[in-house]
């Protein structure tokens, strides 16, 4: 399956402030997308140190120069293959898993992802 429907698909399955539509647009310009054949990804750069509130509110940004992590708040596709694709490292990556805000350090995230290293569904508004 291609994933940017399977992306677009959690708004429908999940409960979401805002349309996916908005989101997008705001990834747009504050953030990161990359579609195509291997995954869908919204993501954009934060700092560590920020509150939850502010890591995974696609309204807030900061200076790519004053960022240290990744957030990933919407992904779809095989996960092993999302740090060839972030357009600079980073030496952190963030998502939220059932509401809660992790952290990992971005070696460990590609390990993890490439022992998987097999298609992930599409994870929502946040969830990696």
């Amino acid at each position: 399956m291609n994933p940017y429907p399977e992306a677009k698909r959690v708004y429908q399955q999940e409960l979401c402030v805002r349309s996916f539509e908005v989101d997008l647009d705001m990834h747009l310009r504050h953030g990161w997308v990359y579609s195509g054949p291997e995954l869908f990804i919204m993501a954009r750069p934060v700092r560590r140190d920020a509150p939850a509130e502010l890591v995974v509110c696609p309204s807030v940004w900061w200076p790519s120069s004053e960022c240290d992590t990744w957030h990933v708040y919407l992904f779809a596709g095989d996960l092993s293959k999302l740090e060839r694709h972030m357009p600079f490292p980073l030496p952190w990556i963030s998502f939220e898993r059932k509401n809660e805000l992790r952290f990992y350090a971005l070696g460990e995230m590609s390990r993890l992802a490439n022992e998987k290293a097999s298609p992930e569904k599409a994870v929502g508004a946040a969830a990696v």
